[in-house]
């Protein structure tokens, strides 16, 4: 069986270090639906990526994508 593994906290480390790096200093995060099991989780990964890269997130650029049932109406 083949298979791939995701390490967001290394990814997203990178991501900012690289824009850091390309002088970007107000970074948006556009996170995924509310009903992501994850979403509290990566939020924090990104939020110490941020400090070790010396930038501080401002949250009112963090944007929660809607779930599919607030984007469907029934």
């Amino acid at each position: 069986m083949s298979s791939v593994t995701v390490d967001n906290e290394v990814g997203g480390y990178l991501a900012l270090e690289h824009l850091h790096r390309l002088g970007h200093r107000r970074i948006a995060f556009i996170r995924g639906p509310k009903t992501l099991a994850d979403k509290f989780s990566a939020l924090a990964r990104h939020r110490k990526c941020a400090k070790a890269c010396g930038l501080e997130l401002d949250s009112r650029l963090v944007v929660d994508l809607p779930s599919r049932a607030d984007r469907c109406p029934a």
